[in-house]
């Protein structure tokens, strides 16, 4: 369930109810926003929830433990650092989320390759560590939701460019012409190479060599998993 931010304490009243009547589903609220107040009053009725707004930096995600949330959704820079992330995640009884299927970084400059984003082909190198993926589409094309659930959850790989994809990829690099190194690298590089920490990595321009060469040569990779 997503609520407005508009939110009034009669409709703790509605929310219990549901939670009542339906305690199979295990129904979780989910807010656009962390407020104080809001909190407070969730908590104090005991209503599982969690907010939509995305964690980008370690002090926020720290102040995310601190709350009574189910879930926490990680983006940009810091899920690179998904391993870490899940680990103090799991200490404190919660769960990570994280769309897969966007570009994304705080700065709209940066090259697409750099940009956090999770291929079908490495979506598994996930699995335990980030919880819940979600898609990200326009509201007017829910239906693609659908396809993208068969790529992602099913196929788990594809044979087509990034940018058919992954929303807001510039490039034309291919999928299967990818080495699987560059998923394994990602999942917690702490993306080390923009605070320069590791002047010597270059894993995702190397990766992109590689892919021009084999889409030149017509070599598609296989991944065994």
């Amino acid at each position: 369930m997503i609520f407005d931010i508009e939110f009034q304490e009669d409709d703790i009243k509605i929310i219990k109810a549901l939670l009542e009547k339906y305690p199979e589903c295990e129904l979780i609220s989910c807010f656009p926003f962390y407020q104080p107040n809001i909190e407070e009053l969730l908590v104090e009725n005991n209503i599982p929830h969690y907010y939509s707004e995305f964690i980008t930096t370690w002090d926020k995600f720290q102040g995310f433990l601190s709350l009574e949330v189910t879930d926490i959704f990680i983006a940009e820079e810091l899920a690179f650092s998904a391993k870490i992330l899940s680990k103090n995640a799991k200490k404190n009884g919660k769960s990570l989320r994280a769309f897969c299927n966007v570009c994304q970084s705080s700065w709209d400059r940066t090259e697409s390759i750099k940009t956090f984003f999770v291929r079908p082909e490495d979506i598994y190198l996930y699995d335990g560590i980030i919880d819940t993926f979600e898609f990200y589409v326009d509201s007017r094309n829910v239906t693609k939701i659908n396809t993208l659930y068969e790529i992602y959850a099913k196929d788990q790989f594809w044979h087509g460019n990034l940018s058919q994809i992954i929303v807001g990829y510039i490039g034309d690099e291919n999928s299967q012409y990818m080495l699987p190194r560059f998923g394994e690298h990602r999942l917690n590089c702490g993306k080390s190479c923009a605070q320069g920490i590791k002047p010597s990595c270059h894993i995702c321009d190397k990766i992109i060599e590689l892919e021009e060469f084999l889409k030149s040569e017509k070599i598609a990779v296989q991944i065994d998993k």
